[in-house]
C-alpha cells in the first residue's frame, strides 16, 4: 500500500512539473511575441530565443524573422534561414523547409516597397532575393510571382520573357508535385 501511495505521489509530482513547464513556456512565448509586436526587440530576443532553442516552432519562425529583417539583431540571412528551416512546419513537401517562410519575408519586403511611397531599389532587391530562395526551395507561390515579376517588369526588373517562362514552368511543376503528395 505504501508503495502505491509513493508511486501516486511521484506521478503527481511529475505531472505538476510538466504542467508547470507548459504554463511557463506559454508565458515566455506570449511575452516574447508581445515584445516583438511592441518593437522591444531585446526583450523579444530574451524570451523567444530560449523557446526557439528548445524547439518551439512559433518562436523559431519569429527568431528567423528577427534575423531576416534585422529586428534587434544584426540582419543575417543565413541565420534567418537556419531558424526558418528549424520552424519549417507549413509545407512538408517543399525541398527546403524554409521555403514558406522565405516567401513571407519576400512578401514583407515587397509590401514595404509598394506602400512606403518611395520605391526603394533595396527593398525590391531584398524581395526578389527572398522569392528566389523560396522558389528554389520548392514554393510554387514564389515561382509564380517571379514569373509575373519578370514577365511584367515589376519591382524595377526589366521584362525578360525567358526568365518569366522559366519561373512559370517551375511553379507549374511545383504545384503538380504538391498535388501528387497530397
Amino acid at each position: 500500500m505504501a508503495k502505491i501511495i509513493r508511486s501516486a505521489i511521484g506521478l503527481l509530482l511529475i505531472a505538476g512539473f510538466v504542467l508547470g513547464g507548459i504554463v511557463i513556456s506559454r508565458r515566455m512565448l506570449d511575452k516574447g511575441l508581445h515584445a516583438l509586436k511592441t518593437e522591444d526587440y531585446s526583450e523579444a530576443e530574451r524570451y523567444l530565443k530560449p523557446m526557439a532553442m528548445i524547439g518551439n516552432t512559433i518562436a523559431q519562425y519569429q527568431v528567423g524573422n528577427m534575423y531576416a529583417f534585422g529586428w534587434g539583431v544584426k540582419k543575417e540571412d543565413t541565420e534567418a534561414i537556419k531558424w526558418f528551416r528549424r520552424a519549417g512546419f507549413e509545407y512538408a513537401d517543399h525541398r527546403d523547409r524554409a521555403a514558406a517562410a522565405e516567401y513571407y519575408v519576400g512578401e514583407k519586403y515587397r509590401e514595404d516597397y509598394e506602400y512606403e511611397g518611395v520605391h526603394s531599389a533595396e527593398k525590391a532587391r531584398e524581395a526578389i532575393k527572398w522569392y528566389l530562395l523560396s522558389a528554389e526551395g520548392g514554393d510554387p507561390r514564389s515561382a509564380q510571382l517571379l514569373g509575373k515579376i519578370y514577365g511584367e517588369g515589376l519591382l524595377g526588373e526589366k521584362v525578360d520573357l525567358s526568365k518569366s517562362q522559366y519561373w512559370y514552368d517551375l511553379a507549374k511543376h511545383s504545384m503538380s508535385r504538391r498535388t501528387q503528395v497530397h
